[in-house]
């Protein structure tokens, strides 16, 4: 009773709290009516699947780290991206073919594939990449790792990468079960076999002339519009577009240092190597960041390049010569001075565990012929030969492996009950060790240089209002160069510029005809700015330059072969006729199905070479249009292959050119057949 009484009394508050939240809902509507029923939470729909946007930032968070731990720092993050969301459309629609099917993965064998007798050979790479002999006690160490001394966090990180890597062998082991119905579902049968073997059995010899089309001026053929539109229509699904596409052109100005920017890099760099001379050590570039200060220790053989090994072994101590000017970036160097030291040592490295002190530990390995069978050690590394100089290890610890006794255990490094050991077995003797520096100054654009780039672009957008105006013509006016890019919602970038998917997004968003202001990236490395041209959905129109430039040119050669067969059709009724006719001289040449290529008549004879096969000999084919010439023909010889017919191995051959073999690296496009996908992934990601 007492709550309600408080509810009530309260009951002013909650009508005008209520009623605030109410008028921005009605807010919202107004600004965007459709709010209430867009889809948030999904970065693509594809048949009757949404890829959940937390699912794919999971995915690739995992790829990304997964590169990162491989050595890549030239990650794409958007190609990245790309590449992630189209695997997971794969997998969407791989699972409604296995739900059709009825293929699944069970327990038990997933169970084999990861942890059995025999594990799937991924898995066991995997493993061994991480450090575990086998599978089986990579999963123990997971999900048991109180026995490896693993902690909390670790084995959380561990578990959790073994649930996504049971995930992926299931995705594996499915696809593989549908693959091998897929191969088996079109498997070369004996008719396949026998008709890709008499494909190329059979090398026919013909007797020819032929008049090339050039010499029909483009004057005397006319190709219309009815043309142009009856041949793309009689090839339409060529020109079909999965994504609405978007025609744009561009102008990308890399943002470079100037000739002004040039010559001021010299003269810091003269001034640099005046304050190294006459300042100790490095200290002449120390107040400079822009110089990128690299000290070494080597012996003279690990000094690269020659020219700079040269200088430091030859020159004096403090010593300075600028070693290499190429492109923008300068290199400095400065002989620091040289000494003896000991490099290369014999030492035996182990891992152990103690509680208290070490000494125990060091005390039984004094006596111990096997190190590893002492209690405590963790792990031996034995007589390994090292070089001191090139490694990245401590001065600390370096200098004991100098100066410590020879054939004792002693202690490199140690922490909360575990330390690293080492015992040297031999020294060589010292060698000379030189030491130097390189001071590396890259050249970068000016400020001033970036803002005429700026001003530059900027002049020539202020005389361009629709996209009409955005063209090469005009951009040479201002100094600059235009092109053009097709972008859809899978562009990961416009035109492979780094970090462009900003523009692509704009570009899907506005409207054909608009100019866009200036675009950057992070680094200021480039100035971009796009014009949308025109907006594709379905089909690539005959209207689109690149096609209609081809349509024109197949429509005006068929004009003129129409026209010399015209002329020529019945003119004689053998080869010598013909010649004499077209002006031609009389040649022969060989014909094989399989050939790409035809001597005398060069490629794209696909015409000819059929007509060639289903004809008989001694038959006078033509006058036909094949390739860039009209071709009058008939057969002089037909020679057939001394080759045996070998089944297997035209099987083998239909596989790879026509069967499974071929299909199944289009496996995703054949997956995806006449599905949309709709790629909304410009609504999550802007960079």
């Amino acid at each position: 009773m007492a709550t309600l009484e408080k509810i009530r009394s309260k009951s002013v508050l909650l009508v005008s709290v209520i009623g605030f939240a109410l008028v921005l809902f009605i807010i919202t509507l107004v600004d965007n009516p459709w709010a209430m029923f867009q889809d948030n939470t999904s970065v693509a729909r594809v048949g009757g699947h949404k890829i959940s946007v937390e699912e794919f930032g999971r995915r690739v968070e995992q790829q990304s780290h997964a590169l990162q731990q491989q050595g890549r720092s030239d990650i794409d993050n958007a190609m990245l991206q790309q590449q992630v969301l189209q695997g997971m459309v794969e997998e969407a629609l791989l699972a409604d073919e296995l739900d059709a099917l009825g293929i699944t993965v069970t327990d038990g064998e997933l169970t084999e594939a990861m942890v059995g007798d025999t594990p799937h050979p991924y898995i066991t790479q995997w493993a061994n990449s991480l450090g575990a002999p086998s599978a089986r006690e990579l999963h123990d160490m997971a999900f048991n790792p109180a026995q490896y001394g693993i902690d909390l966090e670790q084995s959380t990180q561990l578990q959790q990468e073994w649930i996504n890597m049971e995930h992926n062998m299931e995705q594996l082991l499915a696809r593989q079960k549908y693959y091998n119905l897929f191969a088996g579902a079109i498997t070369a049968n004996k008719l396949d076999t026998r008709a890709l073997f008499d494909e190329g059995a059979d090398t026919y010899t013909i007797a020819y002339v032929r008049k090339d089309l050039s010499a029909v001026p483009d004057s005397a053929v006319s190709v219309a519009s009815d043309d142009i539109r009856a041949l793309y229509d009689s090839q339409k699904p060529m020109y079909a577009i999965d994504e609405e596409t978007r025609v744009v052109n561009y102008i990308n100005i890399p943002v470079a240092p100037s000739a002004q920017d040039r010559m001021d890099a010299q003269q810091r760099v003269e001034k640099a190597i005046v304050n190294l001379r006459t300042q100790p050590a490095m200290e002449g570039v120390s107040v400079d960041p822009a110089f990128i200060v690299d000290r070494n220790q080597s012996v003279a053989s690990k000094i690269n390049p020659a020219n700079l090994r040269s200088f430091v072994t030859d020159s004096a101590t403090n010593a300075v010569r600028l070693i290499s000017s190429t492109g923008n970036v300068y290199t400095i160097a400065k002989n620091l001075g040289r000494s003896q030291m000991v490099d290369s040592i014999k030492v035996t490295v182990a891992q152990i565990a103690f509680e208290g002190t070490p000494d125990s530990v060091l005390t039984a390995l004094a006596s111990a012929e096997d190190p590893a069978s002492v209690a405590g050690v963790m792990g031996v590394n034995p007589d390994q030969w090292v070089s001191l100089v090139d490694s990245n290890d401590p001065e600390d610890l370096k200098a004991k492996l100098r100066t410590e006794p020879i054939g004792q255990f002693f202690v490199l490094q140690q922490v909360d009950g575990q330390a690293l050991i080492a015992k040297v077995s031999e020294r060589k003797a010292p060698v000379t060790v030189y030491e130097y520096a390189t001071a590396t100054y890259n050249v970068e654009p000016s400020q001033n240089t970036y803002n005429a780039l700026q001003a530059q672009l900027k002049e020539f957008l202020d005389t361009v209002t629709t996209a009409e105006a955005f063209t090469m013509e005009n951009a040479l006016r201002h100094g600059l160069s235009a092109n053009n890019a097709f972008v859809t919602p899978s562009t990961p970038s416009i035109a492979g510029l780094s970090d462009s998917r900003d523009i692509v997004r704009w570009v899907m968003e506005g409207k054909k005809g608009a100019v866009s202001p200036i675009f950057s990236d992070d680094r200021n490395s480039r100035l971009t700015a796009v014009a949308i041209v025109d907006v594709y959905k379905d089909y690539v129109p005959a209207t689109n330059p690149d096609v209609n430039r081809d349509l024109q040119a197949r429509a005006l050669a068929d004009k003129k072969a129409g026209k010399l067969i015209a002329d020529y059709a019945g003119k004689a009724n053998d080869i010598a006729g013909y010649a004499a006719a077209m002006g031609a001289t009389a040649d022969t040449t060989t014909v094989n199905f399989g050939q790409q290529f035809i001597p005398g008549l060069g490629m794209g004879q696909a015409a000819l070479t059929a007509s060639v096969a289903a004809g008989n000999k001694g038959d006078l084919v033509g006058p036909i249009h094949s390739g860039n010439s009209v071709v009058v023909y008939y057969v002089t010889e037909i020679d057939k292959t001394a080759t045996p017919f070998n089944e297997e191995q035209y099987r083998m051959t239909f596989d790879n050119y026509r069967g499974a073999q071929a299909l199944g690296s289009r496996m995703g496009r054949l997956l995806q057949g006449r599905e949309k996908v709709d790629n909304r992934i410009l609504k999550f990601y802007a960079r």
